[in-house]
Parts: structure tokens; sequence; C-alpha cells
């Protein structure tokens, strides 16, 4: 069977196409480790981040906590809680980037007083965290997602100043901004599709980038924040309430605010790094392949072929009689060398051989020719005796 398969050429690119299927393997062995470690980088990474953000929201509560302890030790030694309000609570509020606001309002939920302006004038009874200030008497953490404090969602922080027996008495409160949140996600670089979310313990989206307008105030589904463990942190897959399926860290913030950091990366930005250097490897691969099928294609004619074709001609110049056909290849070291100095020496034996025989027929003829001769000279009478 004649084919292209059993062809000494193809042969040899079958045995580089070969040589090259170990490397494919071993490619994609070290992609798919590559791809592992990259996946736990990145969500080792995403959970640091989050035990950072969820450690400044702690943080920034604990120190509104303290300044609110020193106002109202300050309102306690003032027989009038409002004259506190303008210039001093403004000490307070300064230049901070996370505060926008410090106030005291009173038992009714009527704000005394603001360092900053307020959006508008309802009363702050609206406000979840605000009875439960007057029912529990302590310090305590709420959010205010219909503007009354802020245009926009804020964290606040509450405590009562003074309390008169029947437990009714004035409010100091702060107001937290949850921008920097937006801003550190922009400053973070996080590959594209990320998300950052902070809730409460209902699901309330504190805050959230990106789209903090479309998300922040909605209620997220438990069971897309915690998964099947609410543990303190953790990490998990899942899909967010944009739809799209991403790896997510969480870990939750200590304090009374009850808040948990969500930082989710989009399952193909975890494996890009990894799909990245695959296709570069195998590009790399594919390119030295190419090359080596070329090098094999051409340089085989070069070292291979070209002698085999010698040999070959020279065997069926041999095989038609022509006894002093030789390879006229050089007698290198090597196989093919070997092999042209096989075939040079069996044409030479075959050669002398048939000069041999050629000279033995010449002998036999001569002495049959002697033979008959001698026949014809022997005289009749001479035959008789």
């Amino acid at each position: 069977m004649n084919t292209v398969f059993t062809k000494i050429r193809f042969r040899i690119l079958a045995i580089v196409l070969l040589a090259i299927i170990p490397a494919i393997l071993l490619i994609f062995y070290s992609a798919a480790e590559r791809k592992l470690q990259v996946s736990r980088d990145i969500e080792t990474n995403s959970l640091r981040l989050c035990r950072i953000l969820a450690g400044n929201l702690q943080r920034d509560m604990a120190e509104g906590q303290g300044y609110l302890k020193v106002a109202a030790l300050l309102l306690q030694s003032r027989s009038d809680s409002a004259g506190i309000c303008g210039e001093d609570l403004s000490v307070f509020l300064g230049d901070s980037s996370i505060y926008l606001n410090f106030g005291i309002a009173d038992s009714a939920g009527n704000v005394l007083c603001s360092a900053a302006p307020l959006p508008g004038s309802e009363s702050l009874r609206q406000l979840d965290w605000f009875g439960r200030v007057g029912t529990t008497n302590r310090f305590t953490v709420g959010f205010d997602f219909q503007g009354i404090l802020s245009p926009e969602a804020t964290l606040n922080l509450a405590l009562p100043i003074k309390r008169e027996e029947n437990g009714s008495g004035p409010v100091i409160f702060s107001v937290m901004d949850l921008n920097w949140l937006n801003r550190l996600a922009e400053n973070a670089r996080l590959p594209q599709g990320s998300a950052l979310a902070v809730t409460n313990n209902r699901g309330d989206a504190v805050a959230r980038y990106p789209d903090p307008d479309k998300w922040v105030g909605k209620a997220y589904p438990l069971s897309r924040i915690f998964g099947d463990d609410p543990a303190p942190e953790g990490i998990r897959i899942g899909t967010g309430v944009d739809g799209v399926e991403r790896v997510y860290a969480h870990a939750q913030a200590p304090g009374k605010g009850n808040l948990r950091v969500h930082v989710g990366i989009r399952k193909e930005a975890v494996h890009a790094p990894a799909d990245n250097a695959l296709m570069n490897q195998l590009f790399a691969l594919g390119v030295v392949s190419v090359l080596a099928i070329l090098a094999a294609w051409f340089l085989s004619d070069i070292f291979l072929l070209k002698q085999v074709r010698a040999l070959i001609a020279a065997t069926r110049n041999l095989a038609k009689g022509n006894l002093t056909a030789r390879s006229s290849l050089s007698y290198d070291k090597g196989e093919l060398g070997d092999l042209a100095r096989a075939f040079d020496e069996m044409a030479e034996t075959l050669q002398w051989r048939e000069a041999q025989l050629k000279e033995s027929e010449i002998e036999r003829a001569k002495i049959g020719q002697a033979g008959r001769t001698q026949t014809h000279d022997v005289m009749p009478g001479e035959e008789a005796a």
C-alpha cells in the first residue's frame, strides 16, 4: 500500500508531532495548576480586602462612638442641650471625609441643631434606629435610606445624652459617609465586573459598588449574601443581585452595626490570568511546532532523503544489470554511511563475481574448442589402429 503515511518524510513529521504531544499535555497541566493557584490567591486577597474593610468600618464606628461620648459629656454639663449645637458640633465635623454631619434631636425626633444643613425637616422617628436608641438607652448603629439626614444613604450613630425619669431625653447622632467604599473600589483597580457591598443583618445594601444609586437601600436576598453557611467570614461562589456569577468573599465587621462586607470577583476574571497564560504558551508552542515541522520537512531532504534517493537510484541501476553502479555517497559515520558502504561493497562483489564467471565461461569455451579441434585432427588409420 503506497500512501503518504508510508513515506519517510511523513513518518518523520509524525515523530515530531508525537514529540510535541507531551509538551502540550504539560502546558495544560501547568495551566490547570496555575488556574488553581491564581484562584486561591484571588480568594485569599479578596478575603483579606474584606477583613480590611470590615476593620475600617469597626474603627470608624468606634471613633464615632468616642466622639459622641465626648459630645454627650459636654452636653450633660449644660442645661441647654441645644446651646452646644452650631459651633461646638462643627468642631467634631471638621474636615472629616467620613462624617457628613453631627446633630442633636429631642425625644420626639425633632432635630434641635445640626453642624451641617439638613436636606429636609422630617422627624427622625421615621428611622428605625431612633426608636431603638430610646428603648435601649445605649449607643446604637442604624441607617438612613430615606434621605432624611443626607441625600445619599448613610450609616448613623446615635447616643442618648441625658435621660429624664420617664426615659425621654435628647439624642446626639452622627452621619457617616459610605462613599469611601466606592472610592476605594475605584482606586483598588479590581478586575472588570467586580463588586463591593456592605449589608446589614437584614440584607439591606448599605453601600455598593458599582451602581450605588441602583442598589443601596434595597434588600439583598439573604441566601445570596450568606449562602448556606452564615459564618463570620468565608468564600463562596454565587450569583449577585445583578445576575452576575462571582467568587464572593465576605467578612463581618465587629460592633453593633452587624455589618458585613462583600467582595465579588467575576469568575471569568478569576480565571482570566491563567487562561491568558495558557493561550500564550499554546501560541508559543504552536510557533515552535510549525518551525520544527518546517525544519523536519526541509532538513530531512538534505540529511536523509537525498541519500536515500541516491541509494534507490543506484539499486535500480544495479537491478538493470549495470554492475558499475555505485551509491556515490561518502562513508561518513552513521547508518546511512554504513548502508552506502555495504551497498558499494555488494556491487563490487557482484561485479567481481560476474567478471570471474565470464572468465570461467571463456576458459570453458577455450577448453571445449581445443577438444573439438583435437578430435578433427586425428587420422582415420590412426583411429582404426
